[in-house]
């Protein structure tokens, strides 16, 4: 009805005809319906799922299109994606009733900028606006079953979770430390969390510190991932380089560029949020990363199947490396920094993560 209103009039006083003749609707009737406009909700334009999603299948589709020499706007395809939609409306009822929130929080943070900058009320709720990145795989077959790559797509077609690098911050330390674990260190080892003056590469001096501002004294790996301590991180990566570090984020899936400096513990290097979600399902998975996949098979109009996506495994850990972070990562989310999601939120499920 939004493209082709008048198909849509013909259709509605079609179906009023025959209402008429099997006389289920009276003549008068008939002659004042049929003679109405058709008035459309706008409410409708907005209430696509995933649109993201959809346009990052549709560039996708372009590729493959182009690859098995088929129209993909003419040729009457059918294309069975990964979303799961009921999947895709609890993240967007997520992001509805808690981004009001996050954005509050954030506009209070920078009102001292704003009086600095002498901004007005305008540019800064428009400068200040919260953007955000969701994605949801199945590790075990590389699905992408839920994608969020802003706030607005009509505001903005910018995909946020497959476009954009960002520094992840503290949600790069499991990197880190799968490199330890991975070459001999033990969740006991012990390092001093004490402040660390690091003379990096490029030139400046860095004085790392950790985000609530305190120190104390020796402390295990387990202790520093279950509260981010920032000086652990920093000296770990300090005694296994930070090459080492570089080495295996590229192994388990990240392709931007990461700058091998000691702040790389802390996240200072940027990286794509599907990428990083991904790499974080080798844990779930045993060590194995599966390549994520939008599309699962394509059919032409007749039925036939013209392309069909298998799953792309990688072993990338040992089974014990992989046990051993997602224990560790079981912490951070049951008594550490990621324990909101149990008091606050009330989920009761097995859970490991990283804040960041």
């Amino acid at each position: 009805p939004f493209n082709h209103p008048e198909r849509a009039f013909s259709r509605r006083n079609l179906i009023l005809r025959n209402m008429l003749a099997t006389g289920n609707l009276a003549q008068s009737d008939y002659d004042s319906l049929s003679q109405l406009p058709i008035k459309l909700k706008e409410f409708q334009l907005q209430s696509k799922i995933a649109p993201y999603f959809t346009e990052y299948v549709r560039q996708q589709l372009q590729v493959i299109g182009d690859s098995l020499g088929v129209n993909v706007y003419e040729d009457g395809l059918h294309v069975h994606t990964t979303l799961n939609t009921k999947i895709q409306m609890a993240v967007d009822s997520a992001i509805f009733f808690n981004l009001p929130e996050l954005q509050s929080r954030v506009q209070q943070k920078l009102v001292p900028l704003k009086k600095k900058l002498n901004m007005s009320d305008s540019l800064f709720a428009e400068k200040s606006k919260v953007q955000i990145a969701f994605v949801v795989l199945d590790h075990q077959n590389g699905h992408i079953m839920a994608m969020v790559g802003g706030r607005d797509f009509t505001e903005s077609k910018f995909n946020r979770a497959v476009q954009a690098r960002r520094q992840p911050g503290s949600a790069f330390k499991p990197f880190l430390y799968t490199a330890a674990i991975d070459n001999g260190y033990t969740t006991v080892d012990k390092f001093l969390n004490q402040p660390v003056v690091v003379n990096n590469p490029d030139g400046p001096r860095w004085d790392p510190e950790n985000y609530d501002k305190t120190f104390g004294g020796l402390t295990t790996i387990r202790e520093a991932v279950k509260n981010s301590i920032n000086l652990v991180a920093v000296r770990l990566i300090l005694e296994i380089t930070s090459a080492t570090v570089v080495d295996y984020a590229h192994k388990m899936g990240l392709t931007t560029p990461l700058r091998p400096y000691p702040t790389l513990a802390l996240g200072s290097s940027e990286v794509i949020p599907l990428e990083l979600v991904s790499a974080f399902g080798i844990y779930a998975n045993q060590g194995v990363r599966v390549e994520p996949i939008s599309i699962s098979r394509i059919e032409d109009r007749y039925g036939n199947v013209i392309y069909k996506t298998t799953a792309k495994r990688n072993e990338i850990l040992s089974k014990a490396t992989a046990y051993i972070m997602t224990n560790l990562l079981e912490s951070a989310v049951n008594e550490g920094t990621g324990a909101r999601l149990r008091w606050k939120y009330g989920f009761t499920k097995a859970a490991a993560g990283k804040t960041g």
